[in-house]
């Protein structure tokens, strides 16, 4: 048995694991059973978690599992399947935890400040009921305990040695996350033959893919890493990051058409950087586009106006929901100031009824949802991110992470981003840094210091 799980375990240190992974969530969704997909993924997370000191190992089938269950929200029952899935992963945490004498937290008190700012977020104006809402409450402890939880399960279990490149893995990881996005997005095409009969294709995808925004804030993270993976193996890669791109564009997201287009032009910047050779044939695609742009000027502003649902007009802009809640943030911290309103806030419901009080914005999140305690830990977590990303090396794998960071950073000033459970990715992104930043030396497996013990004695 013992034998059997060590070829296991090393089956998913290679590549076909990843494919494997792959091919189990793009099956599933394509014969409508994502729900059977998740169940198998969930079952090869709670595997790896228990029988492999290497959490990073998890990671692929985490990331396919993630992207299945955008499809298949309604059936609750899988929620009774994460049970052996979380008693795993509190297995892998306890391991993990021992691992951490002697390395640098160095984002750790940042982290707890913000934990605690928004657990208090919300003091003397929420009620128990709102306070600890289902929804609102999960916002409050992925920012807060489950971010913290997370840093520090990341830092201990980076401390294992590995027998592959971490970086490839983590990049080729998010690489297939991409690819198999865009495929749920195109297949909307095939399944929805109502969106090529009609004009009004925008609103339509905002009822079918209510989820198109969260994917987008994923595809803005995901770029960067298809971005390193064409700095370092192939430059044709590239091709794939635009590809993915143009998915989040036709999904309806506008997010994705505005803050994801910055995306793909720094990471291509990031590319010819390191690929210098391709300057040229950049600088010529670059030249190419903006032409192509201008002679199908037309065509692109009535793709913004009728599937982005982008207007130029000054007052409908106004009458935006977005632009309310900035000003409604300003009203409910000078009523507000110490803790702010918190998530679990009913009095914005005159905009629009949301179950969580988010501004669709990171900053004025901060500000009228968890007040000058919330500024401050923020500031503090803001100062400490600064300093790390200075520290990072200018390393194809660094600049992925940051650039990734960035992505989300500039998405959230338009939607929950960082304001919601997407913060836990970012969390895991500052990790890795901090280990490309102070790398520590590694704890050698089990089986190779009892191999070294046996041949002292």
């Amino acid at each position: 048995m013992k034998k059997a799980i060590e070829r296991i375990c090393g089956f998913a240190e290679t590549n076909v694991f990843l494919i494997v992974c792959f091919l189990v969530a793009y099956g599933s969704i394509a014969v409508d059973l994502a729900a059977v997909g998740v169940c198998i993924l969930l079952a090869v997370v709670t595997f790896l978690f228990v029988a492999s000191d290497d959490f990073m190992l998890a990671i692929p089938p985490i990331l396919m599992l993630a992207c299945t269950y955008f499809v298949c929200t309604e059936e609750t029952f899988l929620l009774f399947a994460l049970i052996p899935a979380v008693l795993a992963l509190l297995y892998r945490a306890v391991m993990n935890f021992r691992r951490l004498r002697g390395r640098r937290l160095y984002s750790l008190p940042g982290m707890i400040a913000v934990a605690v700012a928004v657990s208090l977020s919300g003091l003397f104006v929420l009620t128990p009921e709102e306070y600890f809402s289902p929804l609102p409450l999960l916002c409050t402890l992925c920012l807060g305990v489950a971010a913290v939880f997370v840093y520090l399960f990341v830092r201990g279990g980076m401390a294992v040695e590995r027998r592959y490149d971490v970086k490839d893995r983590a990049a080729v990881s998010m690489y297939l996350a991409g690819l198999l996005f865009a495929f749920i997005i195109l297949r909307l095409f095939l399944v929805e033959p109502e969106l090529w009969k009609t004009e009004s294709v925008g609103e339509m995808l905002s009822s079918i893919a209510w989820w198109r925004n969260g994917v987008a804030t994923l595809l803005v993270m995901i770029l960067p890493f298809i971005t390193y993976f064409a700095v370092t193996h192939h430059p044709l890669h590239m091709l794939s990051a635009f590809f993915v791109y143009g998915a989040g564009v036709i999904s309806g997201s506008r997010g994705m058409a505005v803050c994801g287009t910055v995306s793909p032009l720094v990471c291509c910047r990031d590319f010819v950087y390191y690929r210098r050779k391709w300057r040229i044939p950049f600088a010529l695609a670059l030249v190419a586009a903006l032409v192509l742009a201008f002679v199908f000027r037309g065509a692109i502003l009535d793709f913004c106006q009728h599937f982005l649902r982008f207007k130029l007009d000054i007052e409908s802009l106004l009458r935006e929901d977005r632009v309310k809640f900035l000003f409604r943030s300003i009203e409910d911290f000078l009523q507000h100031p110490l803790f702010g309103v918190g998530f679990g806030y009913r009095g914005n419901y005159d905009i629009h009824v949301l179950v969580v009080n988010w501004y669709h914005s990171l900053l004025p999140q901060i500000i009228g949802g968890s007040g000058i305690v919330g500024i401050l830990a923020y500031g503090y977590q803001g100062y400490l991110r600064a300093r790390l990303i200075l520290a990072a090396p200018r390393k194809p794998f660094a600049w992925a992470l940051i650039l990734s960071y960035f992505g989300i950073l500039i998405y959230s000033q338009i939607d929950p981003g960082l304001s919601s459970p997407f913060a836990l990715v970012a969390v895991i992104l500052f990790a890795l840094l901090e280990e490309e930043a102070y790398p520590k030396p590694l704890c050698k497996r089990k089986e190779k210091v009892t191999e070294t013990a046996a041949q002292v004695a």
